[in-house]
């Protein structure tokens, strides 16, 4: 009967020190990502997509919940879409059951250089490297949050027109340089880009055809634009203008209209003296007098 007892005295000690053992070894290794997590959102609700800003910039919103009775601390990594740069904390400590919330910074995207509406992902990945400030020898336990961003659509054109530059005779032939840029990172298509001038001799209407088509980011088109002045043009500034028509949003229901004008200083044909009506000029003399009539006899 003693002996019964001590035996089992004996297996419940062996019983106590294992399981002690194993509450180590579970605190040391097992993982506790199901009672804790990165999230992306605020107040509660996730985000799963951003938009950049024009500057390449963005705010994310990073919380992470440690539903663990012992705190833990967390090696943060991030991974930046667009060639981006982030700044953020490296390692952050959350007591037990309790939370923390931070945001990431995004910058340095350059939106021009990638097309309008192109999407990558930001992530955060948190490795727990500590538990109640003792290191974990063999950290894996990780838990990470993404978030979509996209680049902003930039609708951009300009427009520029070169004429000559001094004096330009009437009769003379002259040229204009007219051209059309895609400064945004989406299509575009130009409407009914149309050359007129404001003068009574000179009047144009032209349809530059070369330029009314589809723009690529970052494309450029050009037309030279031959124009004769007319011989009896008098002497005045012309003003040529140009004027494009954009849809930005594909559709009628945006309309941008591009203005671009130059002006062009014109002399007007001189008169030559030997234009004069030399008949006008002698029918203007006055009659010889009858004495010098009788000295002629």
């Amino acid at each position: 009967m003693g002996r019964t007892k001590r035996n089992a005295v004996r297996a419940l000690s062996l019983l106590i020190i294992l399981s002690s053992t194993m509450s180590l070894v579970n605190g040391d290794h097992s993982p506790t990502h199901s009672r804790w997590s990165v999230e992306i959102g605020e107040d509660g609700s996730p985000i799963e997509s951003m938009t950049l800003t024009e500057q390449g910039t963005a705010l994310i919103p990073v919380h992470i919940v440690n539903e663990n009775l012992v705190s833990i601390t967390i090696e943060l990594n991030y991974s930046a879409p667009f060639d981006a740069t982030t700044s953020g904390p490296e390692s952050i400590t959350v007591d037990g059951s309790s939370d923390v919330k931070f945001d990431v910074i995004i910058r340095g995207v350059d939106i021009l250089e990638f097309e309008g509406g192109s999407e990558e992902d930001f992530e955060v990945t948190g490795t727990v490297t500590s538990r109640q400030g003792l290191p974990i020898s063999v950290p894996g336990d990780s838990d990470s949050a993404q978030v979509e961003m996209a680049v902003p659509s930039i609708k951009k054109m300009t427009l520029e027109t070169v004429g000559p530059g001094g004096q330009i005779d009437a009769g003379e032939r002259i040229s204009i340089l007219v051209t059309l840029t895609n400064e945004g990172n989406v299509q575009q298509v130009p409407f009914n880009v149309q050359l007129t001038s404001n003068c009574e001799l000179m009047k144009l209407d032209i349809y530059l055809d070369d330029l009314d088509s589809r723009y690529e980011p970052k494309e450029a088109k050009s037309q030279e634009v031959p124009i004769v002045i007319p011989e009896e043009n008098p002497s005045e500034t012309c003003t040529l203008s140009v004027e494009a028509i954009i849809y930005p949003n594909g559709d009628l229901s945006v309309k941008v209209t591009l203005n671009e004008s130059t002006d062009v200083k014109i002399n007007g044909p001189i008169e030559s003296e030997l234009d004069i009506d030399v008949s006008g000029i002698t029918d203007s003399l006055p009659a010889p007098s009858p004495l010098i009539v009788a000295l002629a006899l």
